[in-house]
């Protein structure tokens, strides 16, 4: 079976406050777990990047497309390390829209 992955944008906004750092390494930590639950049910894991952010500065939504793309970066290093995970970037794509 195929998993389709993505976590969108919320653990951005849990991070208010704190630094892009610390936020990182939570978000990283959190894809290996999710990527662990899935592991044994899916043949293979597939992640759609996390498209840019359309309104950015704007203070009731805190993601940022700098955070936005350092976390992308994170998932794709994460996944090389499953035997059957798999990358789709759609942030090109998605910016021209």
């Amino acid at each position: 079976s195929v998993c389709v992955m993505n976590t969108g944008l919320h653990d951005q906004k849990l991070c208010i406050g704190k630094t892009h750092d610390h936020c990182l390494s939570i978000y990283s930590k959190n894809i290996k777990r999710y990527l662990n639950l899935f592991h044994n049910i899916c043949g293979a894991m597939v992640w759609i990047s996390t498209t840019p952010v359309r309104n950015p500065g704007n203070p009731l939504y805190p993601q940022s497309n700098a955070m936005t793309a350092k976390m992308n970066l994170a998932v794709k290093d994460i996944l090389v390390q499953h035997e059957h995970g798999y990358y789709v970037d759609t942030w090109d794509v998605a910016k021209k829209s």
